[in-house]
């Protein structure tokens, strides 16, 4: 029963913020303004920053997923002691084939 564990959560986040920060961004540059205003306040383009701040984030998850990734590689069931103790009671069970 060996095997990948599972899917890393930060690569499918990591293109949801992505894509999204590129489109809210996108949308802000072109002219979409969502602005913070009142007195005493500056005009800022709320669409265009939390468009970037979103991207920028995406792009983080997506550097962290690859990094783990590489770091921890894919290694064998039977690669340690343990492991192989696991397949073979598995073998013996029938559980595996």
């Amino acid at each position: 029963m060996s095997g990948p564990v599972g899917l890393d959560v930060r690569l499918p986040l990591g293109g949801v913020f992505a894509a999204l920060g590129l489109i809210l961004a996108g949308y802000g540059a072109v002219g979409g303004r969502a602005e913070a205003a009142g007195p005493g306040v500056p005009t800022v383009n709320l669409n265009l920053w939390w468009g970037l701040t979103m991207l920028l984030f995406g792009l983080a998850l997506l550097a962290a997923a690859r990094y783990a990734v590489k770091k921890a590689g894919v290694r064998s069931a039977v690669a340690s002691a343990e492991g192989r103790a696991i397949e073979t009671r598995e073998r013996k069970e029938g559980l595996e084939m």
